[in-house]
């Protein structure tokens, strides 16, 4: 696991009301972790902070598990690093 990934996944327990130890890439974010969506553009906002990252909130309807967000974040890091 990154370092992206286990910051990802304390800002989702954080929100979620979780231990980071209870977190599996697998859970769903809405179902297994009980967020609405106000949890998820909370969740979105800090990605946001914490990695200086643009997280468009559209986006959230296309993220369904924890793996799905620490794709996102990836994807956006590699971007920001290419300079896009």
């Amino acid at each position: 696991m990154t370092n992206i990934d286990e910051e990802a996944i304390k800002i989702i327990a954080k929100v979620s009301q979780k231990n980071p130890g209870e977190i599996t890439n697998n859970m769903k974010l809405f179902e297994d972790l009980g967020l609405d969506s106000m949890k998820g553009t909370e969740i979105l906002a800090r990605f946001a902070d914490k990695f200086g990252l643009e997280v468009e909130d559209s986006i959230l309807g296309k993220i369904f598990t924890v793996n799905d967000a620490l794709n996102l974040l990836k994807k956006k890091q590699q971007k920001k690093g290419a300079g896009k």
